[in-house]
């Protein structure tokens, strides 16, 4: 059986797909009211705290505006007593391809209560001639000591930000700093670099980090107090940890 060869008549390289589909995911927020003290600190011995926020639907759309019209629906229809909708993510896919992975894309927006909150800079897909060139600091949403929600997988944990994306001041004063050095220079910056770093725990930096795609990174609702001690106290816990380390080795 001869099966029709794509690998021409579908993409025109780099990064322009004359079909894809859209995918998105739809998140919900229980009720956490019932979380003790306790539950949370079991939760730290994996390095993270359980925010509520579960992955409950994904469904595919053959353009975004139907995906937003689907998620317009959901937000008028009765939901669960004991969670709300939450955010949405859309991801735009190319068709006729196989991917490394699940969540590749060729773009990415994140929606929280039905609005545009942010969006992927450069694709994840086909990474090649698409390096990343820092944000806009008016895309920048979250700042150091921030407290923040973090999807991972089907659930989602509570975070601190430790640190933000490079600005797109900080990438050009990088590339004209190796231009000036070495007379050239090609970006080896991709998609992950466009990042915040979290703190997960009470223990600081290496107690618990991630590095988190800035697009997916979701503003927290209310903040039980246990959790905010204890990412305040990690926080200033890495301070601490930092400063000593530069009068060290200074």
């Amino acid at each position: 059986m001869k099966h029709k060869d794509y690998t021409n008549s579908k993409m025109i390289y780099p990064g322009v797909y004359s079909s894809t589909i859209f995918e998105m995911e739809v998140w919900a927020l229980y009720d956490m009211s019932d979380y003790t003290q306790e539950d949370y600190e079991e939760d730290l011995q994996h390095g993270y705290m359980d925010c509520g926020l579960r992955k409950e639907k994904i469904g595919l759309f053959e353009t975004k505006e139907q995906a937003l019209n689907h998620l317009d629906m959901m937000y008028e229809d009765p939901w669960g007593s004991d969670s709300e909708l939450y955010c949405a993510f859309i991801r735009e896919k190319p068709m006729h391809c196989m991917m490394k992975r699940q969540d590749n894309y060729i773009k990415e927006w994140t929606y929280v209560h039905g609005k545009l909150v942010d969006e992927s800079i450069v694709r994840n897909y086909d990474e090649r001639n698409n390096p990343f060139p820092g944000r806009n600091e008016s895309m920048i949403r979250f700042k150091r000591g921030d407290i923040v929600m973090i999807p991972d997988g089907y659930s989602a944990y509570w975070g601190i930000v430790w640190g933000c994306p490079l600005t797109t001041e900080k990438v050009q004063e990088m590339l004209d700093s190796f231009i000036e050095k070495y007379g050239e220079y090609i970006s080896t910056l991709e998609y992950g670099d466009d990042q915040y770093t979290i703190l997960t725990s009470g223990e600081g930096f290496e107690g618990g980090h991630e590095h988190i795609l800035a697009h997916t990174l979701l503003p927290a609702t209310a903040v039980p107090d246990y959790v905010r001690t204890t990412l305040v106290k990690g926080y200033k816990k890495a301070e601490a940890d930092e400063i000593a380390y530069r009068k060290k080795h200074s």
